[in-house]
C-alpha cells in the first residue's frame, strides 16, 4: 500500500486538515535554520547593505536609494554621466562624490486643479498631467503668465 493509498482517509473524513497541515509545514519551514530571518516578520524591512537585495547608492555615506538598474541614486548618476563624458572612471566618481541626505519623496495630496488627482510635485501641489504641462510652458519660454495665474 502506498503512502498516498493509506493516508487518504484521514483527508476525506477531515477536508479541514489540509489547510492545517500546510500551514504547519510552512510554519516549520520558516522556523528553520536555512530560512532568512529577515523574512521572519509581519513586516520585512530589507536593511542597508544587504548581501542579495541590495537598495542603496553605492556612493559612501549617501542615504538615497539607487534608481532602475543602477546601483546609483539619481542625483548620483545624473552626475556621473557628465563626468563620465569628460573620461572620469566610475571607481574614482564614487569615490570622489560627496554623500547625499535622504530625499523626502511626495506628499500624499490632491492636484490644486483636479482634486481627483494625487499631487505629483508636493511644492506645486500639481498632478503629472499638469506638471508636464506647467514644465512645457516653461520649456517655450512663455513669461507672460506667473504660476498663480
Amino acid at each position: 500500500m502506498r503512502r498516498q493509498e493509506y493516508l487518504r482517509p484521514l483527508f476525506t473524513e477531515r477536508p479541514d486538515r489540509v489547510g492545517r497541515d500546510r500551514l504547519e509545514i510552512l510554519t516549520a519551514l520558516i522556523g528553520g535554520p536555512s530560512f532568512d530571518p529577515i523574512y521572519r516578520p509581519d513586516i520585512i524591512e530589507i536593511p542597508r547593505g544587504h548581501a542579495i537585495y541590495r537598495w542603496e547608492c553605492v556612493v559612501g555615506s549617501c542615504e538615497r536609494t539607487r534608481t532602475g538598474g543602477s546601483d546609483l541614486c539619481s542625483e548620483h548618476q545624473r552626475q556621473w554621466v557628465c563626468d563620465r563624458e569628460r573620461g572620469v572612471g566610475k571607481a574614482a566618481f564614487v569615490a570622489g562624490a560627496q554623500g547625499l541626505e535622504r530625499h523626502v519623496g511626495a506628499e500624499e495630496s490632491i492636484c490644486r486643479i483636479c482634486p481627483e488627482r494625487p499631487a505629483a510635485h508636493s511644492d506645486l501641489r500639481l498632478c503629472q498631467r499638469h506638471l508636464s504641462r506647467w514644465v512645457a510652458r516653461k520649456k517655450e519660454g512663455d513669461d507672460s503668465d506667473s504660476f498663480d495665474t
